[in-house]
C-alpha cells in the first residue's frame, strides 16, 4: 500500500495530469491513496490570517477544508483517480484486494477523517495549528491504513545533504509536526514531479527516519 501527497503548488502547474500519469504508470504495483495539499487555496486562508489575525483554530479548519476542495481538483484533472470522501469506505476498498477491478489509485478527500476519525487514533494527535499541513495529515492517513511508503510529490527536493525527516522539517521542507507524525511509516520517499529534466534517480530521495 502506498500513501502519495500532491502537493498543492503542483496543481497549477498544466503539465501535471501527463507527469503524474509517467511518474505513476513506473512505479512498483500498489494499492494508492492520493492525497492533494491545500495549494493556493490554503494560502488565502493564510493571507485572511495575516489580515484577521484569526483564530488559530478557526484557520486551522479553514485549511482543512480546503482539502476538500484539492481534492476535488485533483479528482477532475487526474483520471482514473476515484474520489472517496468516507473513512471506513476507504480502508475497504484499499485493505480489500479485488483484482482488476479497482481504478490505479484512490484520491481521498480527507476532511471527514480530520474531523472524526484523526483525534481518536492516538498519540501523537496533531494539534490545530499553522505547524501542521498536509505533510502531517498524510502521515496520519498512511499510519492508519499501515502503509509501506509514503510518498511526497513536490515541486522540489529537500535542501539538506542530511536527507531525513527531522532534517527536512528543519529545512522547512515538510511542517514541524512530519516527524511525529510519520513514525509508524516503513518509507518516505520525496519526488521532484516539477523539474522537467530530472529523471529516474536524479529527481526523488528516501527520507531516512
Amino acid at each position: 500500500m502506498r500513501v502519495i501527497k500532491l502537493g498543492g503548488s503542483l496543481l497549477s502547474d498544466s503539465a501535471l495530469p501527463e507527469r503524474f500519469r509517467r511518474w505513476l504508470d513506473a512505479q512498483p504495483a500498489a494499492r494508492n491513496v492520493l492525497i492533494a495539499g491545500g495549494g493556493s487555496f490554503a494560502e488565502a486562508v493564510r493571507d485572511a490570517d495575516r489580515t484577521y489575525r484569526l483564530d488559530p483554530v478557526a484557520a486551522h479548519w479553514l485549511a482543512i477544508d480546503c482539502l476538500g476542495l484539492t481534492a476535488r481538483l485533483a479528482a477532475a484533472i487526474l483520471p482514473p483517480g476515484e474520489l472517496v470522501f468516507e473513512w471506513n469506505g476507504l480502508r475497504r476498498r484499499v485493505l480489500q484486494a479485488v483484482g482488476g477491478t479497482e481504478p490505479k489509485f484512490l484520491i481521498f478527500d480527507v476532511v471527514g477523517f480530520m474531523r472524526q476519525i484523526e483525534p481518536r487514533l492516538g498519540e501523537p494527535s496533531l494539534p490545530q495549528t499553522w505547524e501542521v499541513t498536509s505533510d502531517s495529515i498524510a502521515a496520519r492517513v498512511a499510519n492508519a491504513l499501515a502503509a509501506e511508503e509514503l510518498v511526497l510529490l513536490k515541486s522540489t527536493l529537500p535542501p539538506s545533504d542530511r536527507q531525513s525527516v527531522q532534517s527536512a522539517a528543519a529545512d522547512g521542507y515538510v511542517d514541524p509536526w512530519f516527524p511525529q507524525a510519520v513514525q509508524r511509516v516503513r518509507k518516505v520517499r520525496c519526488v521532484d514531479l516539477a523539474d522537467p529534466v530530472r529523471t529516474g534517480s536524479d529527481r526523488e530521495c528516501l527520507l531516512a527516519l
